[in-house]
């Protein structure tokens, strides 16, 4: 199955990442290997994930603080961004049209470790 990230989505996880460096510039290098590991892993098991907040889309938890917010569709798997747990980050929990917009223009190949 392939693994496509929406263009808001790459910029969540930007964000989240440019966010915690701040802080903790390791501490975001690991977070953003542990996002890279959690989406590869769902090229393989799609299900992984939870049933999300938002009708037709599920959750996969990499970490006690943040999720990753998906849809599957036949033969893809959409990432479509990252939602917190922390109320200080809820801004990156909404799931909007524009993150679900699955037009070429707004969508990535594959992404590992690397934004």
């Amino acid at each position: 199955m392939r693994v496509l990230w929406t263009l808001s989505a790459e910029q969540h996880r930007a964000d989240m990442i440019d966010f915690i460096a701040e802080d903790n510039p390791l501490a975001a290098v690991r977070m953003d290997e542990l996002f890279a590991a959690a989406v590869e892993r769902l090229a393989n098991h799609p299900l992984l994930g939870r049933s999300g907040q938002v009708p037709g889309t599920r959750e996969l938890t990499p970490h006690d603080n943040y999720r990753v917010i998906y849809e599957v569709q036949a033969d893809t798997v959409w990432i479509f961004g990252f939602g917190s747990y922390r109320p200080a980050q809820a801004a990156w929990a909404a799931v909007t049209a524009e993150g679900r917009n699955h037009s070429p223009a707004a969508v990535s190949g594959v992404r590992t470790c690397a934004r």
